[in-house]
C-alpha cells in the first residue's frame, strides 16, 4: 500500500468519523428534546386533567347548595366554576396532551434506540460499515415521520443540553 493509499484511507475514516459524530450529535438533541417534550405535556395533561375534576366537584357541590339555600353570589360562583370546568374539559379533550405526551415518550424510546445502536457500533473493532448506516438512516427517517414536532424553544434547550459536557 503506498504512502498517498494510506493517507486517502485515513482521511476518509476521519471523514467517517466526524460524520458519525454529528449523527450522534443530531440524536442526542432529539433525544433530550423528546424527552422534555414528554416531561412538559405529561405535567400539563395532569394540572388541566386535576383542575378538570377538582371544578366539576366543585360545581356540584356548589349547584347542590344554591338549589337548598342559595343566595345571589352563591349562585353566581355556581355558574362560574361550571364555565371553567367545561373550559378545562373542552381544553383537554382539544388538544389532546395525554396523547401527545404518549407520542413523545415513543420517540424518546425510539431515539434512545437508535442512539444505543449507534454508539454500541462505535465500540466494535471494525469501522461502521454503509450497510449499517443505511439502516441506521432509514429507522431516523421513519421515526422523524411519526414523531410530534418539537417546539423551537425546547429544540434549542436540548441543543445546549447537548453541547454541555456530562
Amino acid at each position: 500500500m503506498s504512502k498517498s493509499d494510506h493517507c486517502e484511507k485515513e482521511e476518509a475514516r476521519a471523514d467517517r468519523e466526524k460524520f458519525v459524530g454529528q449523527w450522534e450529535k443530531g440524536l442526542r438533541i432529539r433525544h433530550i428534546a423528546h424527552s422534555l417534550c414528554y416531561a412538559r405535556y405529561n405535567g400539563l395533561n395532569r394540572i388541566v386533567g386535576l383542575s378538570s375534576t377538582v371544578l366539576a366537584a366543585l360545581v356540584s357541590t356548589a349547584v347542590i347548595v344554591s338549589l337548598k339555600s342559595g343566595t345571589d353570589p352563591q349562585k353566581a360562583w355556581a355558574g362560574v366554576f361550571s364555565v371553567l370546568a367545561t373550559l378545562f374539559a373542552a381544553a383537554n379533550s382539544f388538544l389532546k396532551l395525554g396523547e401527545l405526551a404518549e407520542k413523545h415518550a415513543r420517540a424518546v424510546a425510539g431515539f434512545g434506540d437508535l442512539r444505543r445502536q449507534l454508539e454500541l457500533s462505535e465500540g466494535w473493532e471494525k469501522e461502521v460499515d454503509k450497510g449499517f448506516l443505511e439502516k441506521l438512516i432509514t429507522q431516523w427517517s421513519n421515526l422523524e415521520k411519526i414523531s410530534p414536532a418539537i417546539p423551537n424553544h425546547i429544540y434549542e434547550k436540548a441543543t445546549k443540553m447537548a453541547n454541555t459536557p456530562a
